[in-house]
């Protein structure tokens, strides 16, 4: 896959990630989760971030195969009521809901490859997140 299937590739991540937290529930009651492919300055609450794609050309003479390492984040942003009653628990919950779904996937008949998954439980000041690492090769 080239980088002028890149789109497509974002397209059909974006259907995995909306589709494993489309039923996420917070104290008996659905909670929405937007995916974003960046991240807004104004969101608040619980949200999700597919950024960090590349094309990494792995391919003998034609660059028709290549790596596209991506990275999923999941982030809560006060502001709200909601936002301050999630922490890492909830963090941790909705990442591996994510991870299970993007490793059950096959992106164009190929199975995902998982790196790392990182957790900040927001003892810095910052809010609680993660940040999970993938790759598929197409």
């Amino acid at each position: 896959m080239t980088v002028a299937q890149e789109p497509d590739l974002q397209a059909a991540l974006y259907a995995v990630l909306t589709a494993a937290v489309a039923d996420v529930e917070r104290h008996g009651e659905l909670v929405d989760v937007p995916v974003f492919d960046h991240a807004p300055r104004d969101q608040t609450g619980l949200y999700i971030v597919m950024d960090g794609f590349s094309v990494q050309d792995r391919s003998m003479k034609n660059r028709e195969v290549a790596a596209h390492p991506f990275l999923v984040r999941v982030l809560i942003r006060p502001g709200g009521e909601v936002a301050y009653d999630m922490g890492l628990m909830f963090v941790k919950q909705i990442t591996g809901k994510l991870h299970t779904a993007l490793m059950a996937s096959r992106l164009f008949d190929c199975p995902l490859e998982h790196t790392s998954t990182d957790f900040d439980d927001g003892d810095d000041g910052a809010e609680p997140s993660s940040v999970s690492r993938y790759r598929v090769i197409l």
